[in-house]
């Protein structure tokens, strides 16, 4: 992906009100939250992806310093948060533009970073008795190390690779396996379950192009219930 393509690209930090039963609402139930912050954009025509046109990922975090919820948002349509302010929604927010900053990333370059993901793989993938190939299913992988080398081999197709920890003796990456995440998408359906690991830690820049698109579009699946939004910052001396 080259720069033209991220020519509009919004970051928002939306701190929430605890006491609005709404963000209660939306925090207890992922697919909630999607639907509410589609409400910063206009709508869209019938049968249109309102992810794959906005490009918004999302990701909960806890502010621990202000003791606060933060929900970080990406988009390629710029949001207007006046709707949710106007419901005492939110206690602050903020956007501003960040395709500038991703257009200065180079390769080689090495950054902190951020990813919320639903750490998984597929099983049951099998060729039928009637030779079509089987969808098959995800599966949460639940080991650390298994985990590790799963960010380790998304970094392979994203163009970044995990840097190693000063001595060298390991990766410098934390992998911070969360409560499940339960959703469903209406009253009275199905309630879907997601495994999430948080990880944190160091990357270095393996192929500028691709690391952008990763940053742009997200990495793993059930990006719809607050997975996938890869953060990075630079490496603080």
């Amino acid at each position: 992906m080259t720069a033209t393509a991220i020519a509009q690209l919004y970051l928002s930090r939306l701190v929430l009100n605890p006491r609005s039963r709404r963000v209660r609402s939306d925090l207890a139930n992922p697919y909630d939250m999607h639907r509410t912050l589609l409400g910063a954009f206009p709508a869209l025509p019938e049968r249109t992806s309102f992810r794959k046109h906005t490009g918004l990922l999302y990701r909960v975090d806890d502010d621990v310093r202000g003791g606060r919820t933060v929900v970080l948002v990406q988009s390629q349509e710029q949001p207007d948060w006046a709707f949710l302010c106007d419901q005492d929604y939110l206690v602050d927010q903020n956007s501003k533009p960040i395709a500038a900053q991703y257009e200065r990333l180079a390769t080689g370059q090495v950054l902190s970073f951020r990813l919320r993901a639903n750490v998984t793989k597929k099983i049951d993938t099998k060729t039928g008795s009637d030779g079509k190939r089987r969808h098959g299913r995800r599966v949460s992988l639940r080991r650390p190390e298994e985990q590790i080398d799963w960010v380790k081999r998304k970094g392979m197709e994203a163009g970044f690779a995990l840097s190693r920890t000063r001595d060298w003796d390991s990766l410098d990456c934390r992998a911070s396996p969360e409560q499940d995440v339960k959703a469903r998408r209406e009253r009275g359906a199905a309630t879907m379950t997601f495994g999430s690991v948080l990880f944190e830690g160091r990357l270095e820049v393996t192929s500028r192009e691709m690391f952008i698109a990763a940053l742009v579009n997200g990495i793993g699946s059930a990006k719809a219930f607050g997975f996938g939004l890869l953060s990075v910052a630079p490496v603080r001396s």
